[in-house]
């Protein structure tokens, strides 16, 4: 059976007993026992035996489509609230041409108790009529803000790829432009904001592609990150003055100091790769069965 695993914010993979190829068509179960056809793309990683993939809904469901769903349900939520306002105001007023007379209750007479009635329910019928106005005016609201995200983009989507480049060229723009003066720096930390915004959008259009990219795309991307031997010894050097742990190898720790690093995490198989790149002389296998405790 396949199920949904959390892999980062807004973005579930399908975690499978089989390996599939991209295009392939596989249910995927809930942890409430619902099942949902999902398109396959990428294989992330490979854990105990498990094959990890991205993968979008078949029937096109996805965060817009959700909104959308949202903003219909609670508009017609308050619009539903508004018939039950009017009736309930209808009602309140069903008596009004004898009680805008404001005639006194007449105790002991035999329309004293038809008057205190009449009161009594217009009493009631207008604080329903308030309440039901309340809650259509908070499923409107609710609904205007559903609405505002029907168009968002976010890493569970195949367009993110596109989204996020645009967005690091918009930041990278800016960025060159705080440093050279073509804007201005409003503050002491717009340029360390300007960069932080550049980072962010290269390291979520870095998932975008290892999400949703064709796989040579992918494969080259995650190459270009690898670190040389000699940024590994000094990683390694650093993180044994840091926080010795003489009860893993070098590169048992390199392979888990990677999978934290921002280009490479969570990344098994990425991490493990650049590592057997720069130190091709060690056992792949003895290496693996060392990570099955920690990873």
């Amino acid at each position: 059976m396949n199920s949904y695993y959390k892999f980062a914010p807004n973005v579930y993979l399908a975690k499978c007993e089989e390996k599939h190829e991209r295009g392939d068509i596989i249910p995927v179960t809930t942890k409430y026992g619902k099942e949902n056809d999902s398109v396959v793309y990428n294989l992330i990683f490979e854990r105990d035996g498990f094959y990890y993939y991205s993968i979008v809904r078949a029937d096109g469901y996805n965060v817009q489509e959700r909104a959308r769903r949202k903003a219909e349900r609670y508009e017609q939520a308050a619009a539903n609230a508004d018939r039950r306002s009017e009736a309930y105001y209808e009602k309140s007023n069903k008596d009004a041409d004898f009680l805008s007379l404001g005639e006194p209750i007449k105790v002991g007479h035999h329309s004293e108790g038809r008057h205190r009635r009449m009161i009594e329910d217009a009493w009631r019928n207008t604080g329903k009529f308030v309440e039901e106005a309340n809650k259509a005016n908070a499923y409107r609201s609710k609904a205007d803000g559903w609405e505002r995200h029907t168009e968002d983009i976010n890493l569970s989507m195949p367009e993110s790829i596109d989204y996020y480049a645009d967005k690091l060229e918009k930041a990278t723009e800016y960025h060159q432009g705080v440093k050279s003066g073509k804007y201005p720096r409003t503050h002491a930390y717009t340029l360390t904001y300007a960069k932080n915004a550049v980072n962010e959008a290269k390291k979520n259009l870095d998932m975008a592609k290892r999400l949703w990219g064709e796989k040579e795309d992918e494969r080259a991307d995650v190459s270009d990150k690898y670190p040389s031997r000699e940024i590994l010894d000094m990683l390694y050097d650093a993180s044994e003055i840091s926080d010795p742990q003489p009860n893993k190898s070098k590169h048992c720790r390199l392979v888990l100091l990677l999978m934290d690093s921002q280009y490479l995490s969570n990344n098994y198989c990425g991490s493990l790769g650049a590592v057997l790149k720069a130190y091709p002389e060690i056992d792949k296998m003895e290496l693996e069965k060392e990570l099955e405790k920690y990873v």
